[in-house]
């Protein structure tokens, strides 16, 4: 794993051509809602008991690729998180259809936590850009056992007031013309 491959023997530097991750068991798993959910679980020996659910971007438009996803699993497995990347749908056909696709892919997790190697239950949310945003609307717009236990965000849509957002995240998400309702629904929490 991290390693050259060994056939390319006639290759001096097969090092910076090519690098090889092995990261534990993966399943893909289509949601009730149309979103689906890769999990990749951490080694059995490594495993911390924690996971993480990452939400790539793309501005509620498309989902951008693995760099924003499952390209974190190797960092992550390492450490000893089990690893989730859920693909959302877009465009959106409902404001709220991402974040009822995140919360029911961290339901996922937790109903299925044995087998995946999140022994304590503790899940946290990973996002960029857009998928920023659905991580923090996730992290503060939920409370209980549904509240994730961490949140790292990467240059994340923090908005949706249209003086300060990104402007497609906002059209894809919300439409058009939005109520100041929906578009300062952002800076409500029930936390």
């Amino acid at each position: 794993a991290g390693g050259p491959l060994g056939f390319w023997s006639n290759i001096s530097d097969v090092g910076s051509i090519f690098r090889v991750y092995e990261v534990g068991s993966r399943l893909s798993v289509n949601l009730p809602s149309g979103a689906s959910l890769k999990l990749i679980r951490s080694d059995n020996d490594k495993a911390n008991g924690c996971g993480v659910l990452i939400i790539p971007g793309g501005g509620y438009e498309v989902v951008a690729g693995d760099y924003e996803g499952a390209s974190w699993a190797p960092i992550f497995n390492d450490l000893g998180y089990t690893v989730g990347v859920l693909k959302y749908t877009v465009p959106p056909t409902a404001p709220d259809g991402p974040m009822t696709q995140a919360l029911e892919a961290m339901q996922y997790m937790r109903d299925n936590d044995a087998e995946w190697n999140i022994a304590n239950g503790e899940i946290g949310v990973m996002g960029f850009s857009a998928g920023g945003h659905l991580a923090s609307t996730v992290a503060t717009h939920t409370s209980g056992t549904e509240c994730p236990a961490f949140q790292v965000l990467f240059y994340p849509v923090i908005t949706m007031d249209a003086s300060y957002t990104h402007s497609g995240s906002r059209q894809n998400l919300l439409g058009s013309n939005p109520s100041s309702d929906l578009v300062n629904l952002d800076r409500k929490s029930v936390v």
